[in-house]
Order: C-alpha cells, then sequence, then structure tokens
C-alpha cells in the first residue's frame, strides 16, 4: 500500500514525520532543563533558609542534602536526553532534507525547460 503512493504524497510523509521528530527534539531538551531548573531553585531555597531551633536547622539541612543528591542521579538521565535530543533534531532534518530533495526532484514546478 505505501509504495504506490505519489512522490507528493512522500513529500508530506516526509515532512509531517519530521516534524514530529523536531518537536520531540525540543521536547527532550526542555524537559531536563525544566527539572533542573526547579530542583536547583528547591536547593537554592532551602540553603537560604535560616531557623532558629536546631531541629529544624537539621531538617532543612537533610532536605537540602536529599535534594543535592537527587541533582547529582539525575545528571547521567538528562545527558542521556539530550543526547537523544540530537539524534532527533538529526533525524528531523534528514527527513525534511529527503522531502526537500524529493519534492525538487519530481515536483514540475522545479523542472526548467530545456
Amino acid at each position: 500500500m505505501i509504495t504506490y503512493l505519489s512522490p507528493a504524497a512522500w513529500v508530506i510523509l516526509l515532512q509531517t514525520t519530521g516534524t514530529y521528530a523536531s518537536i520531540y527534539s525540543a521536547y527532550c531538551f526542555a524537559i531536563p532543563v525544566i527539572r533542573m531548573q526547579n530542583l536547583e531553585f528547591t536547593r537554592d531555597t532551602l540553603a537560604n533558609v535560616e531557623a532558629k531551633d536546631s531541629r529544624a536547622t537539621a531538617i532543612f539541612k537533610k532536605a537540602l542534602d536529599s535534594v543535592s543528591d537527587e541533582i547529582e542521579k539525575a545528571k547521567p538521565t538528562y545527558i542521556r536526553r539530550n543526547l537523544r535530543g540530537y539524534v532527533w533534531l538529526f533525524l528531523s532534518l534528514a527527513l525534511f532534507l529527503g522531502a526537500m530533495v524529493l519534492q525538487l526532484a519530481t515536483d514540475p514546478a522545479f523542472r526548467h525547460p530545456g
């Protein structure tokens, strides 16, 4: 069924897939940034809290250590997500390039008489 598509349909299919790949690439880049900003804001807030009670200070210190550990544990995951984002970005560029080349090769509007 898919082999019977016209070149114009293939162009549309490649453009649609390229659009999906670029949106997913942006998602892969955005999620680590948003989550890391949240964790760093929480860490900075806990680091600047001053309590007069020693028990409260110990609780804040424990929470700060927990958030700092979570940041360190999350870094490899965020690096992998960024790498995945680069792969999807290059895939989207390749799909758009393929669509452009296919359209240039098959669309009569781009052919010069000659």
